[in-house]
C-alpha cells in the first residue's frame, strides 16, 4: 500500500487531502450504518472495536464522514500519518512471524487475544464480523458461544468450508447490514 501511495503522490500529484476525499465517499455496505448506530446505543452492554488491515487515516476519515467517530472502544490498525509534502505514510501495526494465516503486519487473532486479556471482566460473548481471509485467524480463536458473522459472497465465505473443523464458535451468515441486524437482534442480542 505504501508503494501505491508513493506512486500516486509522485507520478500523479495525489496527496493525502485527495485520498481523504475519496475515502470519505466510499459507500457503506447497505444497512450497516443503521446497525452500527443501533449497537452504539447499547454502549452500556457492548464494546465495539475495529480490527482492520487498512490504516488509521482511511478509517478515521470514513468514520468521520458517516458520523461514527466516537462509537468504537478501540481501532486496531496500521498507523498512518501525513508528511510535510502531503504524502500519506503507513506503518505496520506490528511485525509478526507467529501466524501463517495473517500478513506480517497484523495478526487479527493476536489483537483479539490481547483485547480479551486486557479486560477486567471477561467478555461473555464476542461477536466478530468479517469478510476477508485475514479474519480467519481471529475466528479460529473464538470460543464456544462466541459468534463469527461471515459475509456471504466474499473471500472468507468461500474459504471457510476448508476450515470449519477448526472452529468452536457459532457461524452466522449475512448479506447486508439489514440482514445482519435482524439476525443479531433476533437471535443474539434480543435481551438488550
Amino acid at each position: 500500500m505504501q508503494q501505491v501511495l508513493e506512486t500516486l503522490h509522485q507520478q500523479h500529484g495525489i496527496g493525502a487531502a485527495k485520498i481523504a476525499q475519496q475515502v470519505r465517499e466510499v459507500p457503506a455496505v447497505p444497512g450497516i450504518l443503521g446497525l452500527l448506530r443501533r449497537l452504539a446505543a447499547q454502549r452500556a452492554h457492548i464494546d465495539m472495536h475495529i480490527v482492520s488491515d487498512a490504516n488509521s487515516f482511511f478509517i478515521e476519515h470514513w468514520l468521520e464522514a458517516h458520523q461514527l467517530t466516537n462509537i468504537f472502544a478501540g481501532v486496531h490498525t496500521n498507523p498512518a500519518s501525513v508528511d510535510c509534502n502531503e504524502l500519506l505514510q503507513i506503518m505496520p501495526y506490528e511485525q509478526q512471524t507467529h501466524c501463517d494465516l495473517c500478513p506480517p503486519n497484523l495478526c487479527k487473532g493476536g489483537v483479539m487475544a490481547n483485547l480479551m486479556a486486557a479486560v477486567h471482566v471477561p467478555y461473555k460473548r464476542i461477536i466478530y464480523v468479517g469478510d476477508s481471509c485475514n479474519d480467519l485467524c481471529a475466528i479460529v480463536a473464538l470460543r464456544p458461544g462466541d459468534i463469527a458473522c461471515i459475509r456471504c459472497g466474499e473471500e472468507l465465505h468461500a474459504k471457510l468450508p476448508a476450515h470449519e473443523h477448526q472452529l468452536r464458535c457459532e457461524l452466522l451468515h449475512w448479506r447486508d447490514g439489514d440482514d445482519l441486524e435482524q439476525q443479531l437482534f433476533d437471535d443474539c442480542l434480543r435481551n438488550l
